[in-house]
Parts: structure tokens; C-alpha cells; sequence
């Protein structure tokens, strides 16, 4: 019985200790998730152009293992390239048929296959081919004949350890569809008809579910353990999603650009919408996160001025569903047509260009933190006359302090004198009703405000006749009248209880 009972306390004490850690865990990542006030360096890296200068509308795709990347029109409009991270070429695929257009091309899960499609000049339907993915010769057990049920293909992308291929597109009678393909077989497992027949526009996945959008600009989830759990989610719907312009999670929400200048947000499964921002005129050309852990960072694409795109930095905050700009802009020479996290070093962002060249970015956080400040003077509770400087310090990570203004009580905040990182205001605490007063500073570092308040005493004046005792005397003075009368009453009575009732006399002892 004793065993149990200890054995129940120390159950008792070790899951409230893993709630106690649960709870601080949590707390943790409010407080990291909330630290939306950081400055961003945005800068360009590297830039890389075909010397063959034949290049258009660049997209990329990066391998599993994050060493190397997809191109296509790198060195030619449909050309199909393998190249290591410094751009070096690993191998040059070449699609079937004669004068082929590629619509987009794709590494599987595993990096086992390299999918592409598009189609060829003379042929009225779409090809489908892949390659091996790491010998890059062609893949023949995986298509036969670059066929599929569809005429028209859109988007495809792998899941279930490369077991499953989706493919959305048109039918031979042209109804949008969505196929999912089991690879080992090449049998059409799956057929989903597309409701209003809007045209599929990009399929991704997030590991669980698959994530579809469609021309309209809803997204619809599929997943569920025999692929029947059919989610759609129509708040971006009558806004057009750009084709290129969405990011893969990672453990952010989805990011989907439209052709408006609005960027929308999703997260989880089922899909729950997060807040969209509207960043201007469109379209958006682009759009990728910056991190995975390091906040709601992402790098968005709109058009510039001139030829070319404006790129910037945005904090996503989930709380208010804004979007704050927190880097400068950099103008780039071509359009872009597509961003893509380096999922190998967060903080690095890819960029394709319509001219087919190819550009590298660095975003790096800056801690921005609130200003701090002190009160030297007054001191707490301490009484003043007269004019009196009331001074301390104050300090910025970035010196960025735009204002130090100080109030006393409810009067009007009034800017202090600044000296170095020294603030001083002279007071004149004669002015001031005789009692306690609240001395406030706040200074602006021009996004955080940060205050500080000190009290201090002026002395009380008695108005009263000269000949008449001042009320603080006279309180002092019952004060004591009524402690004397308290002790002598207590004396008293010990001596009365201590004869156990008889009279405190000298008493001869008995014979």
C-alpha cells in the first residue's frame, strides 16, 4: 500500500512536471513568434546567364538532397538542365519530339525520377516523360511512350515516397481533371473530375495531403487514407493565383501570389486560412519563403518601373493577418518569373528570370530591440524643492532613438534635453500640490515605445492658524497617548493572571 501510494505521488509530480515543461515550451515559441520588429539586410549574391544569351522564362526545381537544381530555359527556351550549386552543369536532358515547348519539369521525393511535360510541334496531345535521377538517361519503365490519359497537362508532383504521381490537367473531351497515377503500374488509381471545370494551375504537397489550386483561386486538399478527403477552401476565390508565385510550407503556411498584388496564407490540414496581404499592384511574380524557424519571413516579387521586378522583404504576422516590409527593395533588370527557397541554407532565395538568367539573394535578420531607459532622478520616494534636474540614460542596439519625452503626473509630455545617451529635463517641484508625484519618460526608437516612471514627494504645507497643532503632530501624538495606554493595560493584566486570580499582594507562605 505504501508502494502505491508513492508510486501514485511520484506519478503525480512527474506529469506535472511535463505539463510545467509543455507549458514552457509554449510559452517559448509565442515569444519567438512574436518578435515581428526585425530588420532585414537584403542583398544579391550571385548571378549566373548561359553565355549562349538564348535563355527565357526560367523556372527551377531543387533535388532532394539540395545539391542540385532543375532548370529549364537556362541555355534555350525548352531547354531541360541539371546543374550543381555553382551552376556547373551535371547533364542536359532532352525532351521527346521534335521542337518541343516544356511547361514545367519536376524532381520526384526521393530524387529516384525527373518528370517533365509538355508538348511537341506537330502532336495535339502532351508528353510526359521522366529520367533517371541519377544517371539522367531515360526512364522507361515509368511512361510508356511519354503517354497519358490526359491531352493537356498542367502541373505534376510525386508523393508517397515517389508510389504516387499526380497529374492535373484535360481530358481528351477537355474536362479538367486530376489524376493520381500508382508509378509501379502507371494505373490511373484515382479520377477527379474538377468542380466548375476551372483549369489547374499548380500541385504541391506538404508530405500529408495534396494541395491543388486552380485558375479561380481555390485551393482544394486532397488526402485521407484512400484519397477521398476532398477539402476546398474559397477564400482566394475570383482571384487569379499567379502560375509560379507559391511556396513550399516547410513549417510556414503555405504562400500563394495573385495576379491582383494580393499574397494569401495557409496552414495545416484541413486548410486554415491565415490572412492575406495586399501589397500593391500585381501581379505578383513571385513569391518564396526565407526560413523555416526564424519567423514569417518571405521575399515577394512585384513588378518595377522599369523592365524589370522589384524584390523585397515582408514579416507575415499571423496575429493581425498584415504584412509589414522590413528590408529595402532591390530592382532588378528582368522580370521575374519565379522565387525558390534554398531549403539547404534558410536565408537564401533563388531567382529565375524571364531573360533565363538565374539570381541568388541572401536575407539576414538584424534583431531590432526596444529601446532601454533609466531614471537616476528623481529617486523613489524621495522629497524635493526647489528646481531640480531630473536625468538617466538611455540605449538603442541600432541608435535609432527618435524622441525622449517626459511628463509628470497627467501634464503634457514634453521632449527632454539629450547629451550623448544622457537625458536630463529641470523640474521645478515647487509648483507641484505637496504629496506623491509620477515622473514618466518614454522614448521612441521609431517602431518600439518604452517607458519608465518614477515616484518622488513634495512637501505638505499646513494652512491652518499658527497657534493650532498641525494635523501630522497631532496624529503623532495620539499615536503614542494610545501605545502608552495599550501597554500599561496589558501590564495589568499579566500581573493579575499571573497570582491565578488572586490580588498581586506579598502573601507569606503557609506554615
Amino acid at each position: 500500500m505504501v508502494s502505491d501510494i508513492l508510486f501514485r505521488s511520484d506519478l503525480r509530480r512527474t506529469t506535472l512536471g511535463l505539463i510545467a515543461f509543455c507549458v514552457l515550451l509554449l510559452l517559448m515559441s509565442v515569444v519567438s513568434a512574436n518578435q515581428d520588429w526585425d530588420d532585414v539586410d537584403l542583398e544579391e549574391v550571385d548571378h549566373w546567364k548561359d553565355p549562349s544569351g538564348n535563355g527565357a522564362d526560367l523556372r527551377i526545381d531543387i533535388s532532394h538532397d539540395m545539391d542540385r537544381l532543375l532548370l529549364v530555359g537556362y541555355g534555350g527556351p525548352d531547354e531541360i538542365r541539371v546543374v550543381d550549386r555553382d551552376i556547373e552543369t551535371i547533364a542536359t536532358l532532352v525532351p521527346p519530339g521534335t521542337d518541343p515547348t516544356v511547361k514545367g519539369a519536376r524532381w520526384s521525393q526521393s530524387g529516384t525520377w525527373i518528370v517533365a511535360w509538355g508538348r511537341s510541334e506537330g502532336n495535339d496531345t502532351d508528353f510526359l516523360t521522366a529520367w533517371n535521377g541519377t544517371t539522367y538517361g531515360p526512364a522507361d519503365n515509368l511512361f510508356e511512350n511519354d503517354t497519358t490519359p490526359l491531352v493537356e497537362i498542367g502541373s505534376a508532383v510525386f508523393m508517397a515516397s515517389d508510389d504516387i504521381l499526380f497529374i492535373g490537367g484535360r481530358d481528351v473531351d477537355g474536362t479538367s481533371k486530376v489524376l493520381l497515377v500508382e508509378t509501379s503500374t502507371m494505373n490511373v488509381h484515382m479520377n477527379y473530375t474538377w468542380e466548375n471545370d476551372a483549369t489547374i494551375t499548380y500541385l504541391g504537397t506538404d508530405g500529408l495531403s495534396l494541395l491543388c489550386i486552380d485558375e479561380t483561386g481555390v485551393l482544394t486538399s486532397i488526402g485521407g487514407t484512400d484519397w477521398m478527403e476532398i477539402v476546398r477552401f474559397e477564400e482566394g476565390s475570383s482571384r487569379e493565383p499567379s502560375s509560379q508565385a507559391i511556396s513550399s510550407p516547410g513549417r510556414n503556411p503555405w504562400a500563394i501570389g495573385y495576379e491582383d498584388g494580393s499574397v494569401y496564407f495557409w496552414r495545416g490540414y484541413p486548410i486554415v486560412a491565415s490572412g492575406d496581404a495586399d501589397l500593391g499592384s500585381g501581379p505578383v511574380q513571385g513569391v518564396a519563403w526565407a526560413f523555416y524557424d526564424i519567423g514569417d519571413y518571405y521575399m515577394v516579387a512585384l513588378p518595377g518601373e522599369g523592365q524589370g521586378s522589384q524584390l523585397s522583404v515582408l514579416y507575415h504576422a499571423n496575429d493581425t493577418a498584415t504584412a509589414v516590409p522590413v528590408s529595402d527593395t532591390i530592382d532588378t533588370g528582368s522580370v521575374v518569373t519565379m522565387l525558390m527557397m534554398d531549403t539547404k541554407a534558410p536565408g537564401n532565395v533563388w531567382a529565375a528570370f524571364a531573360d533565363g538568367s538565374l539570381g541568388y539573394y541572401n536575407v539576414t535578420t538584424i534583431l531590432d530591440l526596444p529601446a532601454e531607459v533609466t531614471i537616476d532622478v528623481p529617486l523613489h520616494q524621495q522629497m524635493y524643492t526647489g528646481k531640480v534636474r531630473f536625468e538617466g540614460r538611455f540605449s538603442d542596439d541600432h541608435d535609432n532613438i527618435l524622441s525622449v519625452r517626459v511628463w509628470i503626473d497627467e501634464s503634457d509630455r514634453q521632449d527632454a534635453n539629450l547629451v550623448g545617451n544622457v537625458w536630463w529635463y529641470e523640474v521645478d517641484t515647487d509648483v507641484y500640490e505637496g504629496g506623491q508625484h509620477v515622473f514618466n519618460i518614454e522614448v521612441f526608437d521609431g517602431r518600439h515605445e518604452t517607458s519608465e516612471i518614477a515616484f518622488f514627494q513634495t512637501p505638505q504645507e499646513y494652512e491652518g492658524d499658527d497657534d493650532e497643532w498641525r494635523p501630522g503632530i497631532l496624529l503623532i501624538s495620539l499615536l503614542i497617548i494610545a501605545v502608552v495606554v495599550i501597554v500599561v493595560l496589558l501590564w495589568r493584566r499579566g500581573r493579575h493572571t499571573g497570582g491565578e486570580g488572586e490580588d498581586d499582594q506579598d502573601v507569606p507562605p503557609s506554615p
